[in-house]
């Protein structure tokens, strides 16, 4: 009884988690059509242009 209560708290908090990446997703993906720039290019603080990253030898 105790396994099949643990089994479906695990599944429950697994259904969640999944639920709850999910709608992050969505947010996510609405946030850059807005803006029209990637997360990374915020993070970084960049624009997404063609020129490509440089690195120092």
């Amino acid at each position: 009884m105790v396994g099949l209560i643990g089994l479906a708290t695990m599944v429950a908090l697994v259904w969640l988690l999944d639920f709850s990446m999910a709608n992050e997703s969505d947010a996510e993906r609405r946030r850059i059509a807005r803006s029209g720039t990637s997360s990374f290019a915020d993070a970084v603080g960049q624009d997404q242009g063609g020129e490509g990253t440089r690195v120092a030898a």
